[in-house]
């Protein structure tokens, strides 16, 4: 079984050993790099080709989400868990902005952690409770300001489809089976979609969907 190749990023030597620890008790992950900074996350990325990075946010030098957006940019496949001890409304919306599919509070547990890895492994959207429920309140009170345009853009039926079906993590394949479209075709309203909301992550286009009334949030 092919393993997922994972680089760790946090400033204090303590957790990030602790957490190297934790993954290498999963046969199913491979951590192929341990760093300290934005600057060691940003150039290990480009020497080892991971399939996702956990890294915390507040670092020394350049910060966390400052390297997921550098990453993400040049790396675009490369998934990204946010793992930090702030919850705020603004780490949140800065760290989904930068391009972070999964966003966890580092008292989380083991269990959980593995969950939030397989799921953005998947490219699926995991946050912790917490952090679904700050996401969905800052949508409904329009916070996040990322997304406000002068002028909203008008999406077809068939996209407001697509969109509720990404809001619920469903893959290209589940959504061209349920619409009865090519996989391509799925591929390419995906990209129209991100265009027009101006985002370049499912978070982003999850927080932008709720905020404009696109899709409803259910907290769980």
């Amino acid at each position: 079984m092919t393993s997922i190749k994972i680089i760790i990023a946090d400033d204090h030597d303590i957790f990030r050993h602790g957490l190297r620890d934790i993954l290498v008790t999963n046969p199913s992950y491979e951590v192929i790099a341990s760093c300290r900074n934005g600057q060691e996350l940003i150039e290990a990325s480009k020497n080892y080709q991971p399939d996702l990075i956990i890294t915390d946010l507040k670092m020394p030098g350049i910060n966390g989400i400052e390297a997921i957006r550098t990453i993400h940019l040049i790396q675009p496949d490369i998934r990204f868990l946010a793992l930090s001890h702030f919850d705020s409304e603004f780490m949140i919306a800065s760290a989904l902005d930068a391009g972070v599919t999964g966003y966890l509070t580092k008292d989380v547990n083991k269990e959980e952690l593995f969950v939030a890895i397989d799921s953005v492994y998947k490219k699926q959207i995991f946050y912790s409770n917490s952090t679904a429920h700050k996401l969905a309140l800052m949508a409904k009170r329009g916070v996040y300001n990322s997304f406000s345009q002068d002028t909203k853009p008008l999406f077809s039926e068939t996209e407001k489809k697509m969109i509720a079906f990404i809001c619920d993590d469903k893959s290209c394949k589940e959504i061209a089976q349920e619409l009865s479209l090519s996989v391509r075709t799925i591929e390419t309203y995906r990209s129209i979609i991100f265009k027009k909301m101006n985002v370049n992550s499912s978070a982003g286009m999850t927080i932008f969907a709720i905020k404009n009334g696109l899709y409803q949030y259910e907290q769980v």
